[in-house]
């Protein structure tokens, strides 16, 4: 088993971003990085089409690492207010499917 990292697009204006697919990995957390000024949400989906807040990770405007503690399919960001910077995410946990 070895650690993996997924890229979880984040707009950089007020919009939701592409669903990133996690399903490979275990015992994972997101970590929003970067330097930015805007309002994020980072929203998780058990079915890869229904999705809710992750708790911990809503209304971020700074960097942050959140745990994901159940299997989460897919992963997404809600850039609710923008104003500058780059912001990044990524989901970063094990895959037991890699040596």
């Amino acid at each position: 088993m070895s650690s993996e990292s997924v890229t979880v697009p984040v707009p950089v204006s007020v919009a939701t971003g592409a669903a990133a697919v996690v399903t490979n990995l275990r015992e994972k957390a997101v970590q929003l990085s970067g330097t930015f000024s805007a309002t994020i949400t980072i929203e998780v989906s058990l079915d890869g089409t229904n999705f809710s807040a992750l708790t911990g990770a809503v209304d971020l405007t700074a960097p942050a690492v959140v745990a994901i503690p159940f299997l989460a399919v897919s992963v997404r960001a809600d850039t609710t207010v923008y104003a500058s910077g780059t912001p990044a995410a990524a989901v970063i946990g094990d895959n037991p499917r890699t040596n």
